[in-house]
């Protein structure tokens, strides 16, 4: 069942639905009483999170120009303490954000972060987070290419 949820994901994404429309598809491929709505919403919300910050991360390295992250929480609602403390915390553009539980983070949503899968995924579950590049600029203010 599993594989057929992350094709709904996927399926989902090509198709620019919104994550309560995938919540839907979910609900729809697991068909049992059991299985919360809420249950698929996260999934969704997760699972749509890593994929457009993974894809930030790599428009990012492509660029050409020497940046640094910059780790921006979702305003207002339910959200971490900790994930409202790393707003506006920077990080190179290859180095990893820290968080607590030695979690190590490429970007919010990072299921492939570095820790073990359970801290991990106290970090990036149900997370509204994203984040930003800043290009790095010389003493005189001029932008540094990487090439």
């Amino acid at each position: 069942m599993a594989e057929r949820v992350i094709e709904d994901i996927i399926s989902g994404s090509f198709e620019n639905e919104t994550i309560e429309q995938m919540r839907n598809r979910m609900m729809i491929t697991v068909n049992d009483p059991d299985y919360y709505t809420w249950m698929c919403m996260r999934i969704a919300r997760t699972e749509t999170g890593f994929a457009m910050n993974a894809g930030k991360y790599i428009a990012g390295d492509v660029s050409g120009v020497l940046m640094e992250k910059v780790w921006i929480a979702k305003s207002g609602g339910n959200r971490r303490h900790e994930h409202q403390y790393m707003n506006g915390k920077t990080v190179g553009a290859k180095e990893y954000f820290q968080l607590s539980g030695n979690v190590q983070l490429r970007f919010p949503c990072d299921r492939d972060g570095k820790g073990t899968r359970k801290a991990i995924g106290n970090q990036v579950i149900n997370c509204s987070c994203t984040y930003g590049f800043r290009a790095k600029r010389d003493e005189n203010g001029h932008l540094i290419f990487t090439d």
